[in-house]
Order: C-alpha cells, then sequence, then structure tokens
C-alpha cells in the first residue's frame, strides 16, 4: 500500500505546472517544455527508494549515537575526524535534497530537455552540482576518512584509545561506502527513467487485430500476377516465397507479407517492414477514403 501511493499525484498541485502566466508556465521558462512522456517509476525502483532512505536513516542514527560519542570522548584530539563526518552529512544531505527535487514532476518531465540541450560544459555543470556531483566528494570523503584511520589510528599500545576509535571510524566508514554505493546506483537508475521522458510516444490507438484485418488480403495468384511480377516473390520478413495456401497481405504502401509475419512485426513496431510508413495512420486513412 505504501508502495502504491509513491505517485506523481501525491504531491501537492503547487508542484505541477499548471499555473501558468501570460507568457506561459514560469517552470517552461526557467527549465524550458515538458518533455513528450511522463516519468514512470517501476516497482524495483520504489523499493530501491525506500531501502536508500531507512538506510540513510540508520547511517545518520550510527552516527549520533556511535560515532559521535566516540569522537567525544577522545577529548576532540582528532579534529579532522569531527570535520570529515560533518562534511559527510552534509554531502549527503545535498543528495538527498538534489535527488527530491528531481521527483516533482514539475522538474522530472522537463530537467532531461534541459541536460540535452545545454552545451557540454554547461550539461557536465549541472550534472556535478545537481546530480552525482555529491556522490563524487561523498565517495572521496570516505575513502579520505579510512587512510586517516589507518595512518594515525593504529598506534594501539601508545593510545588503548585508538582501538576503539579506529573500531568505530572503519564500522563508520564502510556505511558510508555502502551508502556511496547504493546512493550511485540509485542516482543512475533515475537519471535513466528520467532521460526516458524524450522518448515520443508509442502509438497505440488501435488494437493490433483490427488492423491486420483492415489489411487488404490478396490471393497466392493476385501476388505472383501469372508471370507478372506485380509484386515481390518472397515475403520481405520471412524471405520465404509465396506457396498457394498463403494468407497474404497487402499494406497501404503496396508491399506485401505474409499475414503472420507482419502481425509479428506489428507487435513491436508500427511501421511498414520495408518502407517504415505509418500503417495505423495509413490504414485509418485509406478505410476513411
Amino acid at each position: 500500500m505504501v508502495l502504491s501511493s509513491l505517485t506523481p499525484e501525491c504531491l501537492p498541485r503547487f508542484f505541477h505546472s499548471d499555473r501558468r502566466t501570460e507568457n506561459g508556465s514560469w517552470l517552461d521558462r526557467w527549465l524550458g517544455p515538458p518533455a513528450p512522456r511522463r516519468i514512470c517509476y517501476p516497482l524495483y525502483f520504489r523499493v530501491l527508494a525506500l531501502g536508500h532512505f531507512f538506510g540513510n536513516v540508520l547511517y545518520v542514527a550510527y552516527h549520533a549515537h556511535s560515532f559521535h560519542p566516540s569522537l567525544k570522548r577522545t577529548g576532540n584530539t582528532h579534529g579532522f575526524l569531527s570535520v570529515n563526518a560533518l562534511a559527510l552529512r552534509i554531502v549527503l544531505a545535498w543528495f538527498a535534497l538534489t535527488q527530491a527535487i528531481h521527483f516533482l514532476p514539475c522538474v522530472s518531465s522537463r530537467v532531461a530537455r534541459l541536460y540535452m540541450q545545454t552545451s557540454c560544459c554547461k550539461a557536465f555543470c549541472l550534472k556535478l552540482v545537481f546530480w552525482d556531483g555529491s556522490m563524487y566528494l561523498f565517495t572521496i570523503l570516505t575513502m579520505s576518512l579510512v587512510s586517516f584511520a589507518f595512518v594515525a589510528l593504529t598506534d594501539f599500545q601508545d593510545n588503548t584509545q585508538n582501538y576503539s576509535l579506529f573500531s568505530d571510524v572503519i564500522m563508520y566508514g564502510v556505511m558510508s561506502g555502502m551508502v556511496g554505493v547504493f546512493g550511485a546506483f540509485f542516482a543512475v537508475w533515475h537519471h535513466r527513467l528520467i532521460m526516458c521522458t524524450l522518448e515520443p510516444l508509442i502509438k497505440n490507438r488501435m488494437a493490433l487485430p483490427a488492423i491486420i484485418d483492415r489489411l487488404e488480403s490478396c490471393t497466392y495468384e493476385q501476388v505472383v500476377g501469372n508471370g507478372k511480377k506485380l509484386y515481390p516473390a518472397e515475403c520481405a520478413i520471412c524471405l520465404g516465397a509465396w506457396e498457394p495456401l498463403d494468407r497474404i497481405k497487402l499494406t497501404p504502401c503496396k508491399h506485401t507479407f505474409h499475414e503472420e509475419c507482419i502481425a509479428s512485426w506489428l507487435k513491436t513496431a508500427n511501421t511498414c517492414a520495408l518502407c517504415r510508413l505509418d500503417l495505423v495512420s495509413a490504414v485509418v486513412e485509406h478505410n476513411s477514403v
């Protein structure tokens, strides 16, 4: 029930793009026109989003209840660890904020076109600031945290507190690494879903059986033409020669196919297999004449 409720319609109407001014939507002026398709979040992506959210909550809770008290017990002698931990939390908040903004329907329907239409340098900067740059910085900070632990906290004989702090830092570094990996995977998947909104809508204006039924049927004699080559001697899809018992279909663009071949073709395309004519539009226009 919770997963099924995570839809764009559950957001306030303010975040949708139907608030218009005299010159059109204010979002159109800032981000450009919306993409031809609305973003669709699959169930697995919603599960990943919830898992990543709760993982971040556990990560922040571990810092507050375990890692931060361990730093205080050392008398704050390692200021780099405190600064690094604070930077990690700031970067994580930055990543969460930018991803949340991209979930808004008014943004997700426009940002793909913005990334595609801008120059390479500008698009790189936009993605670095508003997309995955935070995860790159998060990974660098995590590596520096773990490296510092191995360099400065491995002298267990001189300072017994180093052993406890070293264990906490390594655990915190492992958790940071897991958060970074899942965050990067989440960002890449989210980015692909948003970029898919630029793909044109698939025309499905007529059911497949209706298209096949409206295509003209031909007999073997009509296709072969009693020696006259009116049409090719074979089906252009399967390359099989015509047989007297074949069910043959003639498209509006005057191309012939086996009925089963063109039916299989139209399951994944709306065009003729030879000339790429839109058969759906052509059939409607041909039958309306």
